[in-house]
């Protein structure tokens, strides 16, 4: 009867710490959290936002205990997080495969610590907002703000330009069965290749919905048909 005891009091004990794997974001033990000024400072003269959107939204963080304000920075690629303060000073996220996903709440972004190549071919340790994932297919989209530096003027017949933070155009990418994160094919001509097995089926669906790769329902539409196959 002992031995029943002690092996049940043994499995309880294994199943509460595998209860337990996350952490409380700001206790302060805690020092996985980066207050950045940097970014503060190299935005200080420039026009323009680093955010798509500037306000705080709760979300959920994989890995941590409790419920946190985020938002995104765009331009540095970085999950921005707010302890309530009230001070203007933020934390930044370290990109750790313990936080890989940040979900907003009430409809929001789903955020994906992923690796991928970019468009230029480098790789990437980075976010990207999961659109849609069924059947191991994924598709991402990579929204963007690019920082312009100033320029002074040259002469007194020239004048100077502040740093400027410009919205750019946002990316697509798919995660395919294999597991590759590649950039959504700009055409479908590059899309059908990609599955060239199944290259019957794709075009006639392509053209049977009219779909528009410059389009983003569309891309979604074509990913979610490329799932079923």
């Amino acid at each position: 009867m002992k031995k029943i005891f002690f092996s049940a009091l043994c499995s309880f004990m294994i199943f509460s710490a595998s209860g337990q794997n996350t952490i409380d974001m700001f206790s302060r033990t805690n020092v996985d959290l980066i207050r950045n000024n940097r970014l503060e400072n190299k935005y200080e003269k420039a026009t323009g936002s680093p955010y798509i959107n500037d306000k705080f939204a709760m979300a959920s963080i994989a890995g941590v205990q409790n419920p946190v304000l985020v938002r995104y920075n765009a331009e540095a690629d970085e999950i921005e997080v707010d302890n309530n303060e009230g001070n203007n000073k933020h934390y930044t996220l370290p990109k750790n495969t313990q936080y890989s996903t940040i979900d907003l709440k009430n409809g929001g972004h789903k955020f994906r610590l992923v690796d991928y190549k970019d468009t230029k071919g480098a790789e990437v340790h980075g976010y990207l907002i999961e659109k849609f994932s069924k059947n191991e297919v994924s598709l991402f989209k990579k929204e963007k703000v690019n920082f312009v530096k100033g320029k002074e003027a040259e002469n007194s017949y020239t004048m100077s330009s502040p740093a400027k933070l410009v919205r750019a155009k946002d990316e697509f990418y798919l995660q395919l069965k294999n597991k590759q994160i590649v950039e959504f094919p700009k055409n479908k001509k590059k899309f059908i290749a990609l599955f060239e097995d199944k290259k019957e089926a794709i075009t006639t669906y392509l053209k049977d919905n009219d779909i528009s790769f410059s389009d983003e329902n569309d891309i979604i539409k074509a990913t979610e048909f490329i799932s079923t196959l």
